[in-house]
């Protein structure tokens, strides 16, 4: 508790409005969150990368996202993003490092990419109307990182995108945990 209010104070004295913890829910640091007046605001399942398929194709092309596709993926997000989650996380978390999907000139897709010593975490961002090019979007993803098989690949599926569970565990996803923010 004593870390948690050091934490609020100096986010606050550094002109935060917002400070937003993930936990598994059930955890002792959820139980801490919650009796420091932390409240959900949504909900998460994290998958991990089992293991590649025998066969991994994708008839898409990712491209980079760069510079001149942060007014479209910000678009992407106000799209598919909850209203109460935007007024907490007022942006998509990171597309630097990401791909996006483009059709008819305009961003379908995003996937947040971050890599570490100890894996890589990607947020995929889909509008429902390209639901159906999830599994492709992620075996793209999956061809144009080439994993190591050292470092996991963990993919958050946030509880408004649900729909997500079937294209993960169709390219070799496994349901590793549940979180709550």
């Amino acid at each position: 508790m004593a870390l948690l209010e050091c934490l609020a104070r100096e986010a606050g004295d550094r002109g935060a409005r917002n400070i937003v913890a993930e936990a598994h829910e059930g955890s002792a640091e959820f139980v801490e969150l919650r009796k420091a007046g932390f409240v959900i605001y949504a909900r998460q399942q994290v998958y991990s990368l089992r293991s590649l398929p025998a066969v991994l194709k994708a008839d898409i092309v990712l491209q980079p996202c760069g510079p001149h596709d942060e007014i479209p993926a910000q678009r992407l997000y106000s799209n598919i993003f909850p209203s109460l989650v935007r007024r907490i996380e007022p942006t998509l978390t990171n597309t630097d490092g990401g791909y996006v999907l483009r059709r008819d000139d305009d961003v379908v897709a995003a996937q947040s990419v971050n890599r570490g010593p100890k894996g890589v975490w990607v947020e995929p961002y889909v509008r429902p109307e390209a639901e159906d090019a999830i599994g492709e979007v992620l075996a793209a993803l999956l061809l144009e990182e080439e994993p190591d098989t050292h470092k996991p690949v963990y993919v958050c599926a946030r509880s408004y995108q649900s729909w997500l569970r079937g294209a993960l565990q169709s390219v070799g996803f496994d349901l590793r945990g549940q979180q709550a923010s």
